[in-house]
């Protein structure tokens, strides 16, 4: 009897160790074809089945390891890190090292997986594995815009594998337009477009190039595939971008806004870009509250950009009589000076602003009038820039401050010269009537350098010169510029031309020369 119990439980363990053996071997088999989901059962089979895996326990670990890397790759760090430190010297560490960058890879820790990948020998690896390394490599460069050696990974690639060509392309074609090279980019793009897995992303890059190419027509046309394709919503919106863009462009304006506006509220954080196209959708569509809402947020960096945003935000606030808001617009895009176009609109609408809108006769704007005119001295608006200037000049009494800002105009325009003549005339005038003979006879002179522009205003300065030189007894003189006055007469009825003849005729007769003067005054009767 005991004889047949210990036959019995013989052949229970032998047939265990057998069950448990065969288990084993299809885990093994099946993972072999790379048949991971059903190797993984066979082998949690194998463990429960009590047999001992002692002799056995790394490859074990190796292929529980291999099976969630391929079924789960996002829960493989740890175990993989686990793994290193138990087997330090395993004969599969190569093919954990692999797993493992390519785990920080589809995890996004793009700088843990080359230094994970720079561990590993590729050589070392079957030809899959290797591959697949090779491929997360490169891609990892790429994310960390480490672009030559990702170049050098897809070179290598291809040429292994020709299996991985389209793979190969896709990602050349993003390095090349990483580094600018947009017909490389375009050729790469073109092969890889042609593969399903690849087509969209492909056609979104082609779309991107050609509008930073400014070929706003195939910019829409690699566009609207991705627009009418079921591929993700961060894809789609991507392409409406591009469109829109595109869309502004070409001035269709309207078209433009329509799509614009949906997508910057189906994304968390519009760039700073969308918001200027949008604004200025708004702005050329007559929108002009809308398109400050919008352009306001260009304004973010000190930037082309924002300086023209700036120059659209004034614009739009003086079609809506929002002075204030106006002036601080041109003042704050004028301080930028990146594109001379622009910057020349700013100064010129900043300086129109502050003189339409200053209390005082002579403001703020009389020195941005002035940065202007020697900025921009062949501007379109000189003209009406120079003509508000002299208003600010002739409706002041601070003739000093006024002439010293005309000093500061490397070259004033004739109607400011003319602005000028007149302020030193009425400055001598002022230094006249309080007495002040010495400077009178300094700005009437000065007045007189500038008779080019006004012949009329120089006849008054010769009389007035005059009449200051016999205030100070000075008849020789006073004598010299009556004459010049009644030579320069245009008016021989007027009161100036009398004022001169009868002060020649006084200035005769304070020099004792009797018989001229009393000529003179019977020519007057």
């Amino acid at each position: 009897m005991t004889k047949k119990i210990y036959s019995l439980l013989a052949a229970v363990v032998v047939s265990t160790v057998c069950f448990s053996n065969n288990l084993l071997d299809e885990a093994v088999n099946s993972f072999n074809r790379s048949d991971y989901a059903v190797s993984g059962h066979y082998l949690e089979e194998y463990l429960s089945s009590g047999a001992s895996i002692e002799l056995d326990q790394e490859r074990i670990d190796y292929m529980r390891l291999a099976i969630m890397e391929n079924v789960d790759s996002f829960k493989y760090v740890t175990p993989a890190l686990d793994f290193i430190g138990k087997y330090p010297k395993s004969m599969y560490l190569n093919s954990v090292l692999s797993f493992l960058g390519s785990a920080y890879h589809m995890n996004g820790d793009y700088e843990k997986a080359v230094q994970v990948f720079n561990m590993c020998n590729a050589d070392r690896l079957d030809i899959d594995n290797a591959n697949r390394k090779t491929l997360h490599h490169a891609v990892s460069y790429k994310y960390l815009d480490s672009l030559d050696n990702a170049v050098v990974l897809l070179n290598t690639l291809a040429y292994s594998d020709p299996r991985y060509d389209v793979h190969s392309d896709y990602y050349k074609g993003i390095v090349a337009y990483k580094q600018a090279k947009y017909d490389d980019a375009v050729e790469f793009f073109s092969y890889s477009k042609a593969n399903n897995i690849y087509k969209i992303p492909s056609l979104l890059y082609l779309a991107e190039i050609a509008l930073v190419c400014q070929d706003y027509d195939q910019a829409t046309l690699c566009a609207e595939p991705v627009l009418n394709s079921r591929t993700d919503s961060a894809t789609i919106w991507q392409a409406q971008r591009i469109t829109a863009t595109a869309l502004f462009h070409k001035k269709e304006y309207a078209q433009s806004a329509a799509i614009l506006a949906p997508y910057m509220s189906n994304v968390k954080q519009p760039d700073r870009s969308d918001r200027y196209y949008l604004g200025m959708d708004y702005y050329y569509l007559g929108q002009y509250s809308e398109a400050i809402g919008q352009l306001q947020y260009a304004t973010l960096q000190n930037d082309a950009m924002s300086e023209n945003a700036y120059l659209h935000i004034g614009l739009a606030a003086l079609q809506l009589k929002d002075m204030n808001r106006a002036e601080i617009a041109f003042q704050l895009g004028s301080g930028i000076d990146l594109d001379a176009a622009v910057n020349e609109q700013l100064l010129y609408n900043y300086a129109m602003t502050l003189y339409e809108t200053s209390f005082s006769p002579f403001s703020d704007a009389v020195t941005v009038f002035e940065t202007f005119i020697n900025k921009y001295p062949k501007s379109k608006n000189l003209d009406k820039a120079s003509r508000s200037l002299i208003d600010v000049y002739e409706n002041s009494t601070n003739y000093s401050n006024a002439i010293a800002s005309i000093e500061k105009l490397n070259n004033p325009p004739k109607n400011v010269m003319h602005s000028k003549q007149l302020l030193y005339f009425r400055r001598g005038n002022m230094y006249y009537g309080s007495g002040d003979y010495k400077n009178a006879i300094k700005d009437y002179t000065s007045a007189l350098a500038l008779r080019q522009y006004d012949k009329e205003l120089a006849e008054k300065a010769y009389l007035w010169r005059g009449e200051t030189y016999f205030a100070l007894g000075q008849y020789q003189e006073a004598k010299k510029d009556y004459q010049s006055a009644i030579d320069a007469t245009v008016n021989i009825y007027g009161q100036d031309y009398m004022m001169s003849v009868y002060g020649h005729a006084y200035s005769a007769y304070k020099m004792r020369d009797f018989e001229n003067a009393r000529s003179e005054w019977k020519s007057m009767l």
